[in-house]
């Protein structure tokens, strides 16, 4: 419909100028050229919509995207029952989309949202057994997906066996937001053999699997569980144990700063690992080695310190436990990748 008021204002305004002759003292007839250019997009348009009507059915929209409604939904059910009370969340399903994004547009332009606060986590086509998550999209130009999502997504992928993809074909909802600088990221999914005709005829509840929605219902949830707190203290730590029904002496952090990462769970009757970093803003200064305790293990080659985190965060800890590295520009990392890159670092490990 924009391009389409485009082409006609720029034919009203190519009418006017030859009028009023402001181009009759160039050699080429610019004003021409261009009126009739546009008046070509607007036969062109004009064809693909008759031919569309003539020969295409009307999709049934299971998959696209009755799919993402339901996910939607189970969303709600769940925030419903758990809480989210560290954000506001807003469950938004937009139409028009074949049109040329036309609903998210619309929300776009009656709200007024703040770039850096604002998420958009896009459910897009989920019925599919094979979820994934966008890195990028765009035809033509290519958006990245918001680093920081996609930093959240990458290890809450993992238990959903989610991978990632470059989402070439025509662009989904999260192409409005992240064209205007917001963090957005979208879940998609596919098919190893796809169904015939799956965006028309055939795309009816039977292509809809539904451990599909719950694997995206899955990540949807977890991606929204990560913690990003002011302060780390003590509060802090019991608060979120707390909203989250974990057991201290089951917890472990890892992280390089002794005072918030390391004394604080402690305190509470968690574990903790530190890991050096060389640089370490100077409030957060303390020694290690001064915690009861505690085991060090030097930098080293055999790969102690790997062997010694592995045991440590092993077993039900493994999946559960989360990292927060200073340094590291990945908001939550999971500690099983941190246990298998710590060679040749000093390892600090409370018990």
């Amino acid at each position: 419909m924009l391009i389409r008021a485009r082409c006609m204002l720029v034919v009203v305004v190519s009418c006017a100028a030859q009028g009023f002759g402001i181009f009759e003292s160039l050699q080429f007839a610019y004003d021409v050229a261009v009126r009739w250019t546009a008046v070509g997009c607007l036969l062109g348009a004009a064809a693909f919509l008759v031919f569309a009507e003539l020969t295409c059915e009307y999709g049934r929209g299971a998959w696209n995207n009755a799919s993402g409604t339901a996910v939607l939904l189970e969303l709600a059910r769940r925030f419903h029952a758990n809480g989210l009370d560290q954000a506001d969340l807003w469950l938004v399903a937009t139409g028009s989309k074949e049109a040329g994004l036309n609903g998210m547009r619309h929300f776009m332009k009656t709200h007024k949202l703040d770039p850096v606060s604002t998420f958009f986590l896009n459910i897009d086509s989920v019925g599919a057994p094979r979820l994934h998550y966008v890195t990028a999209e765009g035809m033509l130009a290519t958006f990245q997906s918001s680093k920081t999502l996609l930093a959240i997504a990458e290890p809450a992928a993992r238990e959903f066996q989610a991978t990632p993809v470059r989402h070439r074909e025509f662009p989904s909802d999260a192409l409005i937001p992240l064209a205007r600088g917001f963090n957005a990221l979208t879940l998609t999914s596919s098919y190893e053999t796809p169904p015939e005709d799956r965006l028309l005829s055939d795309d009816t509840h039977l292509d809809v699997r539904d451990d599909a929605l719950l694997a995206a219902s899955g990540l949807a949830e977890d991606m929204w569980q990560v913690e990003i707190v002011a302060e780390k203290d003590e509060p802090t730590y019991q608060r979120i144990f707390d909203r989250y029904g974990i057991d201290p002496a089951s917890f472990v952090m890892v992280g390089n700063s002794v005072k918030s990462d390391i004394l604080p769970v402690l305190a509470l009757g968690g574990r903790a690992v530190h890991i050096e970093y060389e640089l370490t803003w100077e409030m957060e200064l303390a020694d290690a080695g001064t915690v009861g305790g505690t085991e060090v293990i030097a930098p080293d080659e055999g790969g102690a310190a790997q062997k010694r985190v592995g045991e440590l965060l092993g077993g039900e800890h493994r999946a559960a436990a989360r990292a927060g590295v200073e340094g590291d520009d990945r908001p939550a990392v999971a500690v099983g990748d941190i246990a298998e890159g710590l060679g040749g670092v000093r390892v600090a490990i409370a018990r």
